[in-house]
């Protein structure tokens, strides 16, 4: 099967929110495979009612012929993301590579390979400049199909590039990410090709298929991120809430 290949979009979305508990039982949808149904969020995300009722809040549908060009934005985002071994990870509701979050001590000690996720969870692993603002890159995931739309077009695949400001405020004292507040996530969607993406190919088949037997799969593979962002030619900026990863 292909692997989706790079299309020429980005959405830069950004957010400060206070932090709240994890939940397993959130769904985009309770149809297997279908597209995201809003009744079905309404009911499984009472823990976040902002993710249902905020007005700036993902998703969003890009209208093209609204954007605005913005010749002040040229260079708003430069990253500078680390070639480090990455932990693939199934979290269950899609494919994430990098465990970062405030209660990843859980995943630590669960099952073998404890001590390589530990050590891949506290590493650095970079950071991006958005809008002359330091933020630490800690994690990215995909969306199939993509979470945000443009022109009211889903496509493939959505990756979200996470990051969180650099601030001591924020920090974890054995994660890198102490709290979900103060985000900022750079979106990238994809396009189906007839040929396998070069840097996806480099990991993808790495990711455990069923999260019930394995969760996160230790790898050997180090990959360099920032190359990914490489062709990425159109940003669209906005604030936002993060939607439920």
């Amino acid at each position: 099967m292909p692997h989706p290949t790079w299309a020429v979009h980005a959405i830069l979305v950004s957010i400060a929110f206070t932090s709240v508990e994890a939940q397993d039982s959130w769904v985009y949808t309770v149809t297997p495979g279908g597209a995201a149904d809003p009744v079905d969020q309404l009911k499984t995300w009472s823990s976040f009612p902002t993710c249902a009722s905020g007005r700036e809040q993902s998703p969003i549908d890009i209208l093209v012929e609204d954007v605005a060009e913005a010749p002040t934005l040229d260079g708003a985002i430069k990253t500078m993301l680390e070639k480090v071994p990455i932990l693939p990870i199934n979290t269950g509701h899609g494919f994430q590579v990098h465990e970062t979050s405030p209660d990843h001590a859980k995943y630590v000690s669960a099952g073998p390979g404890g001590q390589f996720v530990k050590q891949t969870t506290e590493a650095y692993k970079g950071h991006s400049y958005i809008l002359n603002q330091k933020y630490n890159f800690y994690q990215v995931h995909w969306h199939t199909p993509s979470e945000n739309t443009i022109n009211g077009e889903f496509f493939p695949l959505e990756a979200h590039f996470v990051h969180q400001l650099d601030d001591g405020a924020y920090l974890g004292k054995e994660s890198l990410v102490g709290t979900l507040s103060h985000l900022a996530v750079i979106g990238v969607m994809y396009e189906l090709s007839d040929e396998c993406d070069p840097d996806l190919d480099l990991f993808w088949d790495a990711f455990p298929i069923d999260s019930s037997k394995a969760r996160m799969a230790p790898s050997e593979v180090a990959v360099n991120f920032n190359d990914m962002l490489e062709d990425i030619v159109k940003v669209a900026d906005r604030r936002d809430v993060l939607p439920r990863q």
